[in-house]
């Protein structure tokens, strides 16, 4: 019986590390806008980016989507944000909070969330929760435009996220 649960505990050994092994994935967010704003204010909550870090300097990347993102500005209209960084997905729930613009009245133009999971699928799921912001002449938050969706994630493909005045484009990568 000690024989075969040795080689049986040593192969448990060696697969375990692997099992709960964080993934890295590349991600990239192009945020636009591709149609007029609508002014029905939902501006972020008080305690919106609550125990969400922002995107380490050291997690930053070079954006990748450049001609992407030039063709948005020409054909739909201005790109509000675009940012690269490398994300841990592990067990559970990956967060990091992003923003663009200036900061006025404790917000930026274009603040969110973006969310990884993994869940049962062997896709990643992602969440996007994101505010383009709008302020009056003194700065002060006037309204707000709200995108939330979830959506699965193929690696390596663009993931388009739609939004009647807004549109996002994700793609994860694995480096």
């Amino acid at each position: 019986m000690r024989r075969l649960l040795s080689p049986l505990c040593l192969a448990l050994w060696l697969i375990a590390p692997n099992a709960l092994a964080e993934t890295l994935y590349h991600l990239e967010l192009l945020v636009f806008r591709q149609a007029p704003p609508l002014l029905a204010s939902q501006p972020p909550g008080e305690d919106w980016s609550a125990g969400v870090a922002p995107i380490a300097k050291l997690d930053q990347r070079t954006a990748v989507l450049r001609d992407q993102a030039a063709q948005l500005g020409e054909h739909l209209g201005p790109v509000l944000l675009q940012q690269a960084w490398q994300q841990r997905l592990g067990e559970g729930a990956s967060r990091v909070r992003f923003g663009a613009g200036p900061t006025r009245d404790g917000h930026q133009t274009v603040e969110g969330i973006l969310s990884l999971e993994q869940g049962r699928s062997r896709y990643p799921q992602l969440t996007l929760e994101l505010w383009v912001n709008h302020f009056d002449a003194e700065g002060q938050l006037q309204s707000s435009e709200r995108l939330r969706q979830k959506q699965r994630l193929l690696p390596g493909q663009l993931t388009y996220i739609d939004h009647p005045s807004l549109g996002a484009l994700v793609r994860a990568r694995l480096p």
